[in-house]
């Protein structure tokens, strides 16, 4: 048995206890939480917490940092994968099954309409809950769509889910899925972002800035103009390449709803997105205003 078969299988025995869970799942939903916060959360006593965080630790679960008090808790990829228990994508050839000139017919086979909304559990916050703006919008607008085009309303099959809880079922994750929200939120766009490594990406894949190979651009979060910026694609599919992945995140909030809007738009025919002008690969990086509007194409 190799390290970290033995790690995930340690790890997946201290998780049988409901407490330790409970730990864990605050401590990935932050990435970076102090002790006195887990405590207040979790409402167990600061004994029990360093007792569970040294168990967690040693099983390659946690990082701490014991330079300060109060001590700082670091989550690990191998937390994620054992406890949203989200398989790992297959690293596919970049074909794109799917250009915004065919979308969002590409949807369709067999005549039914499918497609499974994602949600990142991190941002599933009333904080972070602006990424459900412009959905119900942008699924009338599909069923509309779909049934003006001869389909029949027994065939539309558009369902939502949270990342770290309906995704323990994989065939979820072999159909078309729209995926909200970036890395930093979305568990699920992080992980397609590492298996496809495109040439217009979130980099780090779990990070929050947008990276265009095609024209050395780092849009960063810190930058005046390029923080208004979003990701709207449409990739392979890395749990079933024959689908479709449709990715919608800005690097904050009024790029992600620009995006949403933007794809609605499109669906109704008012705007059309084409493919990148220089990459001819169906990403787009959006340009919004500050209420969260489309407002053209940095590129």
């Amino acid at each position: 048995m190799s390290i970290e078969e033995k790690l995930r299988e340690t790890s997946e025995i201290l998780l049988r206890s409901e407490n330790r869970r409970n730990i864990l799942r605050e401590i990935v939903k932050e990435k970076v939480i102090s002790t006195s916060e887990l405590a207040a959360r979790t409402g167990l006593t600061r004994q029990a917490i360093l007792k569970f965080l040294k168990e967690l630790e040693e099983a390659g679960l946690v990082n701490i940092k014991k330079n300060q008090k109060p001590w700082i808790v670091v989550s690990t990829p191998l937390a994620e994968e054992v406890l949203f228990e989200i398989p790992m994508p297959r690293r596919v050839p970049k074909k794109y099954p799917c250009r915004w000139l065919e979308f969002p017919q590409c949807l369709v086979r067999d005549d039914k309409l499918k497609l499974t909304i994602i949600w990142g559990s991190r941002g599933y916050t009333v904080a972070k809950i602006h990424d459900a703006i412009g959905v119900p919008e942008l699924v009338l607008s599909l069923t509309k769509w779909f049934l003006s085009n001869g389909g029949d309303i027994k065939n539309i099959e558009i369902v939502s889910a949270i990342d770290n809880v309906l995704l323990r079922k994989p065939e979820i994750l072999e159909e078309n899925i729209l995926l909200i929200g970036s890395g930093v939120v979305n568990i699920v766009s992080g992980k397609l972002m590492e298996a496809l490594f495109p040439p217009i990406r979130f980099e780090p894949p779990s990070g929050r800035e947008i990276y265009s190979t095609y024209t050395n651009t780092f849009y960063s979060a810190s930058h005046p103009v390029y923080s208004k910026a979003g990701l709207i694609g449409l990739f392979p599919n890395p749990w079933n390449p024959e689908k479709v992945a449709v990715v919608v995140a800005g690097i904050f909030k009024t790029g992600t709803v620009a995006g949403i809007r933007l794809l609605r738009k499109h669906v109704e025919n008012t705007i059309r997105i084409t493919d990148h002008p220089q990459g001819n690969i169906p990403v787009r990086i959006l340009r919004s205003t500050s209420e969260g509007e489309d407002d053209g194409f940095f590129e």
